[in-house]
C-alpha cells in the first residue's frame, strides 16, 4: 500500500468520518483516504479551473494535471461557469502531439 502517516481531527470531524462509516459500511481509514482522494482529485480541478480562465493551460494539459480526462475535466469546468472553447481542431491536435510521443 503506501507509508501510514498520523493526522490528529478535532471531535466534530471525527463524528462525521465516524458516520459516514457506518453509511457506507467502511473502516474509518478507508472512508479518510476515499475523502482525502477525492479532495485533492477537486483542489486540483479549481487550480487548473483557475490557469485555464487565464488562458495559461489548454484543456488537455488542465485534464493531464488533475487526473481527469479532458471530457471530465470540461464538464467539471462548465458545472462551474466556463465554457469551453475546445472543439474538433483541438481535439485533432492533441491527437497528433499524443501520437508523436508515442513514436519517440
Amino acid at each position: 500500500m503506501g507509508d501510514a502517516i498520523g493526522v490528529r481531527f478535532d471531535d466534530e470531524t471525527l463524528d462525521k468520518i465516524d458516520t459516514l462509516s457506518k453509511e457506507e459500511s467502511l473502516d474509518r481509514s478507508t472512508i479518510v483516504r476515499k475523502l482525502v482522494q477525492e479532495g485533492y482529485r477537486t483542489h486540483m480541478a479549481q487550480k487548473v479551473l483557475m490557469r485555464y480562465a487565464q488562458g495559461s493551460i489548454t484543456l488537455s494539459e488542465a485534464a493531464r494535471s488533475s487526473d481527469m480526462t479532458i471530457w471530465e475535466i470540461r464538464d467539471y469546468f462548465v458545472s462551474h461557469g466556463l465554457r469551453s472553447e475546445y472543439g474538433v481542431e483541438d481535439l485533432k491536435n492533441d491527437l497528433l502531439v499524443i501520437e508523436k510521443k508515442k513514436r519517440k
